[in-house]
């Protein structure tokens, strides 16, 4: 290297003042020390100057080119606080000045220097003539060739060292004492200029740091959202520390660190969410500071962070709010080493204030945000509450979710009650009602298992996998979905689905509101399903009172026992929506049930319905049942004897009757179905078994009371007429009372003594007996005699009640005026048959007499029945006929088949 001229020019600069060259060394010492002074002024003046730390150090090089002429290069840099680290300010090469690259430091942990010299203020000259030779102590200045000797001058600021002159020379005498002491006296200047700057830069960064809080405050202080205060914050950490990509991560409430709003950065992809248990969460977490990463693309814990592959130097800024961790400010650069110490000293007392500005904003936000939600949900509920009935709830949910989200198109799938099918029984769209959907593995079967919200934010993405018609017809032109439960504690009434023709990112706001409003519409489905159920209850308990009141009055009404239970069983039926039924009672004696009455009765059952006997154990049992007897399926029913099993009328509902403990018979009704009957029905059903068991043991009991009241008024007639009366008719009233109680007791071998005693003894005292009946005979009979009272009565009754009466007379009748009223009354019997059981529209009363024989026949046209020898003694009222036939001595015979109507025939021969 060749030596420097003794005068040196520097570089022309307008920023930069002149300084004059010094004379040589070998000049009067006083003319050198009044030329230092001069330049040591000029320094000091142009230092002082200087608006940056490249600049000073630009100046101070140039100052010792001037002051020392044969230094071959010089370079000026600052330490890091730990000494460790030399970072080059500006270097000076024979003339040439520059700037050291930025992103290069210098480690002089290696080099042989006294740091501990250096740091007491005193400079550190090296040799060539020393252990090691200079290219080995300094390897970094190798490169600018072989020097001799290298002197290193600490600059101070406030007894601190802050940084390092070093000075290299050709010829080894060149830093003599003289000039050291020279060299620091200018070093001092240049560390007082650099400490000076650096306060300055401090002030300055506070300044902008109060500039910085004072917009946020404003930000904060104004009506604006979360995300323009994080813009506000990332966008003014640019101004104390550069970055090339800048993120704030907030605590969510699932707590982990997300994204809300990412500034100053290009990409549109979606950052990932960070739970609390990564590992750069938990380090800053722990040690409650910014971290600094020279190089995360070398950081193993990284591997997750998504801006691992954009930058390389990296400062993560912890957010905390008393001992609570709320967000992370992360800031990268393009070059690795590119933050330093101060950097995040800066940050440090910057994320004090910025975490109380986002933890005051987004306690505002979340504020004003369910106060939103509030007014929504409470105009949603409102809504809700005022719509009544199923059908208009859900039309509510639709138009409120259609203004709230901006939903396109509403539908609701039913969960039918055997939980396989979703049918759609509501929709904006008329052609998606009716459509069904049943059970799969797809995503509405997957919110019924669920139970929980789910929402599709890119249909086409999926629509391919939905193989089912369903979807097709649900999504299509749509971009986004929501699939809804709608229920309540107990059970799901179903889904409803929200379609969107754009594309939606459903915040986790939206999802809780979301969320939120599928509860409130499942209470108020619930809330409609109760008070339709209760309506429906309270219109069949009206029904159901509405019939007891009826079956109570007709209970009343005098009627005789078989008229009564016809009444009940049709009325049991109606309340019931049963088509058939029957009542039997019990015969004792016979150990079997007769058929009291029947409705409807399938001709394929009625022989085993007629006269079933209680040995059989089905109806043994239920005769005995403390509780209606419910058979789901007859057909298929081990326990059901053998021609009930072919009953059209598969459920079958029986139950017995009673009262005071005392079993009368049974009640059983026919039904398509068990499941059309509800508990309260079945409560009905027996409550009505006892009304009519109560009506059967009322008519018998009014029975017996009216056969007592006969008894009486006969023994009353019997004492009026013993004096008039011969006492052989006295004594036909005495047998024929002592028959008649031997007849209720059973004991039919001493009836049929006492009614040949009465036989007898009748012939004896007919002439008596005339007269008594003429004065007893119906007063028509007095007037009209048989025809007469016949035709009044086919014109009084049948005809008034539209049918087609006809009654037609061959022959002379001349008949005692008792067994004219015997005729009467088996007619009377007959007709009120017909009317009762037939349906009949037509019905004749034919009398044909030829000599001592009399023919009596009532024909209708009615329904008929089957009709057998056991039917013919016991139902539809024939055994009053049948009582009446035997006592006039004559015989009965019934002609009747389905759908051909019945003829009653009466064969008697009277005796003279």
């Amino acid at each position: 290297m060749t030596a420097s001229q003794e005068t040196k020019t520097p570089p022309s600069n307008s920023d930069q003042p002149a300084v004059q060259s010094l004379a040589d060394p070998d000049h009067q010492s006083y003319l050198q020390d009044r030329q230092s002074l001069e330049i040591l002024l000029e320094i000091h003046e142009a230092i002082l100057s200087a608006k940056d730390l490249s600049t000073i150090a630009k100046l101070s090089l140039n100052a010792f080119g001037l002051l020392i002429s044969d230094i071959s290069f010089s370079i000026l840099g600052l330490l890091d606080e730990n000494l460790q680290n030399f970072q080059i300010l500006a270097f000076n090469l024979d003339g040439v000045d520059g700037v050291w690259p930025s992103s290069q430091t210098l480690l002089i942990s290696n080099w042989l220097l006294d740091l501990e010299a250096l740091a007491r203020g005193e400079s550190v000259l090296v040799h060539a003539s020393d252990e090691k030779n200079l290219t080995n102590q300094f390897p970094e200045f190798s490169r600018f060739g072989e020097n001799q000797a290298f002197l290193a001058v600490p600059l101070r600021g406030h007894q601190d060292l802050s940084g390092l002159v070093f000075l290299s020379a050709d010829e080894p005498d060149v830093f003599h004492p003289g000039r050291v002491r020279l060299v620091q006296d200018v070093a001092r200047v240049i560390g007082t200029a650099i400490d000076n700057y650096r306060l300055l830069q401090v002030e300055q960064q506070n300044r902008r740091e109060a500039e910085i809080m004072r917009e946020v405050m404003d930000v904060l202080a104004s009506s604006v959202s979360l995300n323009q205060v994080l813009e506000v914050i990332l966008r003014n950490i640019s101004k104390v520390v550069r970055y090339d990509r800048a993120s704030l991560y907030m605590l969510n409430e699932n707590a982990q660190f997300q994204l809300p709003g990412s500034l100053l950065s290009h990409d549109k992809e979606r950052p990932k969410i960070f739970p609390l248990d990564d590992p750069i969460i938990q380090e800053l977490q722990n040690i409650r500071q910014p971290l600094l990463i020279d190089d995360l693309q070398q950081d193993p814990r990284f591997v997750s962070w998504p801006e691992k592959e954009l930058v390389r130097g990296w400062i993560g800024l912890p957010l905390f709010v008393g001992k609570d961790m709320i967000g992370i400010i992360s800031l990268g650069n393009l070059e690795q080493n590119a933050y330093r110490s101060t950097d995040v000293g800066v940050l440090q007392v910057f994320s004090d204030q910025v975490a109380e500005v986002l933890h005051r904003a987004r306690l505002k936000e979340i504020h004003s945000r369910r106060t939103e939600e509030l007014e929504l949900l409470t105009a949603f509920s409102f809504a809700l509450r005022h719509a009544e009935g199923q059908e208009n709830i859900l039309a509510a949910l639709m138009d409120q979710v259609t203004e709230i989200f901006g939903a396109n198109q509403g539908t609701f799938l039913l969960l039918e009650k055997d939980g396989s099918t979703l049918v759609v029984s509501f929709s904006q769209n008329p052609d998606l009602v009716g459509r069904w959907h049943t059970h799969n593995q797809d995503p509405l079967w997957q919110v019924v298992r669920t139970g929980k919200v789910m929402f599709i934010q890119d249909i086409p993405a999926v629509l391919d996998q939905l193989a089912f018609p369903i979807y097709s017809l649900l999504f299509r032109g749509m971009q986004s979905a929501v699939l809804l439960p709608l229920q309540s504690t107990d059970a799901l009434f179903g889904i409803m689905c929200f379609t969107f023709t754009e594309r939606q990112e459903f915040s986790p706001e939206d999802q809780r509101l979301f969320t939120t409003i599928g509860e409130i519409a499942g209470t108020a489905l619930q809330r409609a399903v109760t008070l339709e159920s209760l309506e429906k209850q309270v219109v069949t308990r009206t029904r159901h009172l509405s019939t007891l009141s009826e079956i109570s009055a007709v209970a009343s009404e005098p009627d005789d026992v078989d008229e009564l239970l016809q009444r009940m069983l049709s009325l049991t039926l109606d309340v019931m929506n049963s088509p058939a039924g029957a009542i039997h009672l019990i015969d004792e004696a016979n150990n079997k049930l007769n058929l009291a009455a029947q409705v409807h009765l399938p001709g394929e059952i009625l022989p085993v319905f007629s006269k079933p006997s209680l040995s059989l154990p089905f109806w043994r049992n239920l005769l005995n049942s403390q509780e209606p007897v419910i058979l789901p399926d007859l057909r298929s029913d081990p326990r059901v004897p053998p021609g009930l099993n072919e009953c059209p009328y598969p459920a079958f509902l029986g139950v017995p009757l009673r009262t005071k403990g005392q079993s009368l018979g049974v009640l059983s009704i026919l039904n398509e179905s068990i499941l059309d009957y509800t508990i309260e029905d079945i409560t009905l059903y027996s409550t009505i078994a006892e009304q009519i068991g109560s009506a059967v043991e009322r008519a018998r009991l009014q029975h017996q009371a009216e056969r007592a009241a006969v008894a009486e008024e006969r023994q009353r007639l019997a004492r009026e007429l013993h004096d008039s009366i011969s006492q052989l008719l006295y004594s036909l009233v005495l047998y024929a009372g002592a028959g008649r109680k031997v007849l209720n007791h059973g004991d039919l071998e001493n009836t049929a003594e006492y009614l040949q005693r009465i036989d007898q003894t009748s012939l004896q005292a007919l002439k008596e007996m005339r007269l008594l009946v003429y004065e007893l005979r119906p007063s028509v009979f007095r007037e009209e005699g048989l025809v007469g009272a016949l035709n009044r009565r086919l014109q009084a009754v049948e005809k008034r009640t539209g049918m087609n009466a006809q009654l037609e007379v061959e022959g002379r009748i001349d008949l005692d005026e008792a067994v004219e009223l015997a005729l009467y009354r088996i007619t009377e019997e007959a007709l009120n048959n017909t009317l009762k059981h037939a349906e009949a529209t037509r019905v004749t009363v034919k009398i044909l007499a030829q000599g001592q024989q009399i023919d009596l026949r009532v024909s209708d046209n009615g329904k008929g029945f089957a009709h057998d020898e056991s039917r013919s003694e016991g139902g539809l009222g024939l055994t009053g006929i049948q009582e009446r036939v035997k006592h006039l001595g004559g015989q009965l015979e019934v002609i009747s088949a389905q759908g051909q109507g019945t003829t009653v025939h009466v064969h008697l021969e009277v005796k003279e």
